[in-house]
């Protein structure tokens, strides 16, 4: 995801000088770094799956079944970065998701009248901003 680098706000009432002397003195005054209100040129915007499924059958009356699940996300969060409000950079942040799955079943026919299924499965799921 691309976001300009200049931005420009029209509708605030608040001018770019104005917040520029804000930054500058949490820096010089206080040793602060606030964050600017340029926007990064590129931001990770990304999301990766993968899925993976095996059959296999064992013999007539018996199937077993495994399935493998990973997800990758990025998602990065901007927040009053619009055209009326002013955002620093030190108010952005990214929500990174992972997560994982695992899962095993196991199909079987014992007589025309009776069949079983035995699932196993297990997730973890991540989240860091």
């Amino acid at each position: 995801m691309k976001i300009l680098q200049e931005r420009k706000f029209p509708f605030s009432r608040v001018s770019s000088a104005e917040v520029q002397s804000v930054i500058d003195a949490a820096r010089d005054v206080y040793g602060l770094d606030i964050g600017t209100t340029n926007a990064p040129g590129e931001l990770d915007d990304t999301k990766e799956n993968l899925l993976v499924k095996l059959d296999w059958i064992i013999n007539e009356n018996h199937r077993l079944a495994f399935k493998y699940n990973t997800n990758e996300d990025n998602n990065p969060i901007l927040p009053d970065y619009d055209s009326d409000e002013y955002s620093l950079s030190s108010h952005w942040y990214v929500n990174h998701f992972e997560t994982e799955t695992y899962a095993i079943n196991l199909y079987s026919d014992w007589s025309d009248s009776f069949n079983t299924e035995l699932r196993l499965s297990t997730s973890q799921f991540d989240k860091t901003q």
